[in-house]
This record gives C-alpha cells, sequence and structure tokens, in this order.
C-alpha cells in the first residue's frame, strides 16, 4: 500500500497529509536546493524521466507552467 510505502524525504500526499521520509525535514537534498536558485515564474518547463515527480512538482511550487 503506498501510503505504508517509505521515502528518501517527506512529501506530501495528494489527499492530505505527508508521508514521512528517513531524512531530517530541514535537511535540503540537491534538486531543492538547486531549484531554490532559480526563478522559474511565468515559464514554461518540461520534465523528462526526473524519477517520482519531485522536479514537476518544485518546478510548479515554483511559479513554472
Amino acid at each position: 500500500m503506498l501510503s505504508k510505502s517509505w521515502w528518501y524525504y517527506t512529501v506530501e500526499r495528494e489527499e492530505g497529509g505527508f508521508h514521512q521520509g528517513i531524512y531530517p525535514d530541514d535537511m535540503k537534498l540537491l534538486p531543492r536546493a538547486n531549484l531554490a536558485k532559480i526563478d522559474l515564474r511565468g515559464r514554461k518547463t518540461l520534465d523528462i524521466c526526473t524519477m517520482e515527480g519531485l522536479i514537476p512538482t518544485l518546478m510548479q511550487n515554483g511559479g513554472a507552467a
């Protein structure tokens, strides 16, 4: 069952709540650290094969279309 699965980092579930990761919540992993340096507001982005969808979620949260 997906809701009982473990994750490397804490992720938000669609139905609400979070899956707790194995890393501390205040530890910034490389994808988040790199995307934090880029202003994506109003930009169109394309994600191709970046595992479980973290990158497009972060890009959309950063304002990308």
